[in-house]
C-alpha cells in the first residue's frame, strides 16, 4: 500500500498531507474538549503544541499548509476568521529559526521553550485581540488555558512519537 502512494506523491507532499489530516483530527479533538464542562470556553491549545512539535521535530511545511490549518481552526471554533492565522503565520518564522537549538535541547529546554512559545503566541493573540475589539479578554481564562496546555504537553509529546516515526518512515530519514 505504502509502495502505491508513494509512486503517486513525493515524500514531501506525503508529509505535508499526514500533517493537514492529523490537524483536523487535532482540531476536532480540541472541539470534543470544548464540549466538557470542565474546558469551555478554556480548552487547552493542543493545535499549537501539535504546531511546536512538527517545526521542532519533523521540519517546516509550506506556509500554505499553516494558513489553511489556521483558517480551519478559525472557522471550526467561532473566532475571528484569521486570528489563530495571523498569530501562526507570525510565529512559525521564529520556531523555525530556533529549531537547530531546540533539537539539541534536553527535555527541559524543551518544555521551556514550549512554554515560551505559548507566552508569545498568547501575546500576539491578545495584542490582535486588543486592536480588534479595544477590550482586554478575561486573564483568568487564559492563565488556565496555558497552565492546562502545559500539563497536556507530555501527554502530547508521547501521543506524538508515533507520528514522527511514521514520518521519518516515509521520508526516509
Amino acid at each position: 500500500m505504502f509502495d502505491n502512494i508513494g509512486r503517486a506523491f513525493s515524500s514531501y507532499y506525503q508529509i505535508i498531507f499526514i500533517k493537514l489530516i492529523f490537524s483536523i483530527f487535532v482540531v476536532f479533538f480540541e472541539l470534543s474538549l470544548s464540549q466538557i464542562y470542565l474546558f469551555y470556553q478554556k480548552t487547552p491549545f493542543i493545535l499549537y503544541t501539535f504546531i511546536f512539535l512538527w517545526i521542532s521535530e519533523i521540519g517546516l511545511a509550506s506556509y500554505w499548509v499553516y494558513f489553511l490549518i489556521g483558517l480551519f481552526y478559525d472557522f471550526i471554533f467561532g473566532n475571528n476568521l484569521g486570528l489563530s492565522t495571523i498569530c501562526i503565520l507570525l510565529i512559525v518564522p521564529i520556531l523555525a529559526l530556533a529549531k537547530t537549538n531546540i533539537l539539541n535541547f534536553d527535555y527541559t529546554k524543551r518544555f521551556l521553550a514550549f512554554t515560551v512559545f505559548i507566552t508569545l503566541l498568547l501575546i500576539l493573540k491578545i495584542s490582535i485581540f486588543f486592536m480588534l475589539f479595544l477590550n482586554w479578554p478575561k486573564i483568568e481564562i487564559i492563565i488556565f488555558q496555558v497552565l492546562l496546555t502545559l500539563i497536556f504537553y507530555p501527554v502530547i509529546l508521547l501521543c506524538f512519537s508515533p507520528i514522527r516515526k511514521l514520518t521519518n518512515l516515509i521520508s526516509g530519514y
